[in-house]
Order: C-alpha cells, then structure tokens, then sequence
C-alpha cells in the first residue's frame, strides 16, 4: 500500500513538472496616478449649467519599461470627457485643444496639470462640493482601464 501511494505522488509531480509554465498575468502596476483632482470653479457646483465643463489634473508615473498613452477618461458626473493640451501660440495667446492620447514614457512621470495636459468635463452633473470624491476610470493604451478615485478641490 505505502509503494503504491509513493508511486502515485512520483507519477503526480512528474506530470506537474510537465505542464506548461502559466503565463504571468498581465498588470497594471507599472501606471501609478497620484494627487488626483476634479477642480470645481468657485469652490462648488450649485448655479452651474448642465453644458459646463470641469477640469481633472493628475500626476502619472509609468514605473514600466514600454511607453504606454492614456486615450481616454470616463465618468459618470459628466457627459463626457476628453483629453486636452494647453498650447500658446506666437502670439502668447493660451487656447485649449482636444488630443488623441497622452503619451506617458516608460520611467518618466507626466503631469497633468493647469497650462499642459488635462482632462476636460462637459456637461456637468450632480451637485458636487469641495471635498468630495469622484471615480475616474482611464484608458490607457497598453494598461487598460485603470479606475482612480479624484478629491474635488476648488484651486
């Protein structure tokens, strides 16, 4: 009895040892955003307009050794999100301009912040105050959709 079950655990490990290696599964943790913030202008929402818009800035680290981009942005206390870039023309005239991606570089930190890269809302819902805690899910290229929690802040 005792070599029938040694052969059996002998037979067991053999066939373990022939079956593939799983596959690592992909993650997200080389995308890391921190100080996330939806900026309400005047410091609250009541007496807003549905078509208002709102800005999210964020710092994004990519920890990871490939360029990935951040093409998109969706939440549900606003119709819809889009990515924009502050440019100044020769004129030193600072107009906003809608962009496909963000690209964030393998090992670098970009900030999205006021007169750069941003997160634009339009059509603005709710009643948000300062203080409060929005989710945001991003669309990254390469990492998926990674969700963030955003304070809403007033500056």
């Amino acid at each position: 009895m005792k070599s029938y079950l040694l052969a059996l655990i002998v037979i067991t490990l053999l066939l373990a040892s022939c079956a593939p290696a799983p596959k690592p599964q992909s993650s997200q943790s080389a995308i890391e955003v921190s100080a996330a913030q939806v900026r309400l202008p005047g410091g609250q929402m009541p007496g807003m307009n549905s078509g208002d818009s709102l800005a999210g800035y964020m710092v994004i680290k990519n920890a990871g050794s490939t360029d990935d981009k951040l093409v998109g942005a969706q939440v549900d206390f606003a119709d819809m999100s889009m990515l924009h870039e502050t440019v100044i023309d020769a004129s030193n005239v600072a107009s906003m301009k809608m962009v496909d991606a963000i690209p964030i570089p393998a090992g670098q930190t970009v900030e999205l912040k006021t007169g750069g890269f941003h997160i634009m809302f339009t059509g603005v819902k709710g009643d948000l105050k300062v203080g409060d805690t929005v989710k945001i899910s991003l669309q990254f290229e390469s990492a998926g959709t990674i969700s963030i929690n955003a304070k809403v802040t007033d500056q």
